[in-house]
């Protein structure tokens, strides 16, 4: 009974250790993770990367087990079916290659899936201080650029988000992705989190730039330079466009966001956020009356 209990509790540490040596070599291959808003995928991507080295190493670790003493090796191979044919040498090494393959192949999703983690949208704060960084004090900040929906629906309602991160509400939006146009970036932000479509509102102001190899994009309302740190070493630059909504059900991602409703312009006074989100809703619908009268 000891020799099984000494074998489990050897088991449950080799996970533990692979586990945490996994967490750190992702740390290091990674870089800086992201804070910690996907909790679910960072733990689904945790255990992949613990399995797979657990894989790895059962490999060479069997193989010793097996074949290190060999008073051990005579009592497996004298031992009931079908752990007899473990002394088996080809045995051994398709077992080898199974746990090697296997492991490999767990790990390397886990590495994609924290690489995804670190890829995907993450939502900016909106913080009351807005400057352009404080590059004599922190050298270049870093910077990305992001794409925010001011979206509204049939009734004049705008479209709000509840972060699950930061517990506030927060118009949809995020990060615009490599090689990825802002004005595509902003409505796919706006259905992964609340489920949806939308279009933007027109702000060309009847200037089309479009001939031959050129073509004018959407523009935003307005563009945002925000502190996520307040040292100014992490910046967005956040392009506010101002969306009407072509659909009416709402099904919020859970994974970023908790929740998400439709709030009159009068109501984002009284909900939780941040004072510069209601003076942008503010201003985003001020310019949207203005240009439905002159139309």
């Amino acid at each position: 009974m000891g020799s099984y209990l000494l074998g489990a509790g050897l088991f449950l540490a080799l996970i533990v250790g692979a586990f945490v040596v996994a967490r750190e070599i992702v740390r290091i291959y990674m870089g800086t993770l992201p804070d910690r808003k996907l909790p679910i995928l960072d733990l689904l991507s945790s255990m992949l990367l613990g399995l797979g080295a657990l894989f790895v190493l059962a490999a060479p670790g069997l193989w010793w087990w097996i074949n290190a003493s060999r008073e051990r090796y005579l009592w497996i191979i004298s031992g009931p079916a079908p752990y007899d044919r473990l002394g088996s040498g080809p045995l051994q090494l398709w077992m080898g290659i199974f746990l090697v393959v296997t492991g490999t192949v767990l790990f390397t999703l886990g590495l994609l899936l924290r690489k995804k983690m670190s890829g995907m949208s993450e939502h900016r704060a909106l913080p009351a201080n807005t400057g352009a960084g404080k590059e004599g004090k922190v050298g270049m900040p870093c910077r990305h650029f992001t794409a925010t929906g001011i979206v509204f629906n049939s009734r004049g309602e705008v479209l709000m988000i509840k972060h699950r991160k930061l517990g506030v509400w927060l118009p949809p939006g995020g990060h615009v992705e490599e090689n990825e146009l802002p004005d595509i970036a902003v409505l796919r932000e706006i259905y992964e989190e609340t489920g949806i479509r939308a279009e933007i509102l027109p702000n060309r102001k009847a200037l089309s730039l479009t001939s031959g190899h050129a073509k004018t994009l959407e523009t935003p309302v307005a563009v945002l330079v925000e502190d996520i740190e307040r040292d100014g070493s992490h910046n967005h630059i956040d392009m506010i466009y101002a969306c009407r909504a072509t659909g009416d059900t709402l099904t919020p991602d859970g994974i970023e966001t908790n929740d998400a409703r439709w709030f009159s312009c009068e109501q984002i006074n009284d909900i939780e956020t941040f004072d510069n989100v209601r003076k942008t809703i503010a201003y985003v619908a001020r310019t949207v009356e203005r240009a439905l009268h002159d139309e």
